[in-house]
């Protein structure tokens, strides 16, 4: 997972310091396409591995994911609608979601593991 978390981290960075990006861009469609796609992945492949592990804060932990879904694509849309202006809101969104979710939801479940041996 933790490779997986490194790769999340360098699409958003190119994503942020991408020069050619603007509103409607072929490549700034490609890169939210790549990204949602990679998250999407991401977050499916650790439900998998928690159901498999039987984590007892499963529900909570698929809770988050089911939220941050709903805001990306939300916020997906709010681009293609208003361009931009949302690009900075989205790109500081997913720093924020995905270093709180590692720090916070992913380290208990890494706990757990580490504890359950």
């Amino acid at each position: 997972m933790d490779d997986q978390h490194k790769i999340i981290f360098e699409l958003i960075n190119n994503l942020s310091e991408e020069e050619n990006v603007y509103a409607q861009s072929e490549t700034l469609t490609s890169a939210l396409t790549e990204m949602t796609e990679y998250f999407w992945e991401h977050l499916k492949n650790e439900e998998s591995h928690l159901k498999k592990y039987h984590y007892p804060d499963i529900d909570e932990h698929i809770a988050e994911h089911t939220k941050f879904k709903i805001t990306i694509m939300s916020l997906n849309l709010a681009h293609m609608k208003h361009g931009n202006s949302v690009l900075n809101e989205l790109i500081d969104f997913l720093k924020s979601w995905w270093s709180n979710h590692i720090l916070t939801f992913d380290m208990r479940y890494h706990l757990y593991f580490l504890n359950k041996g």
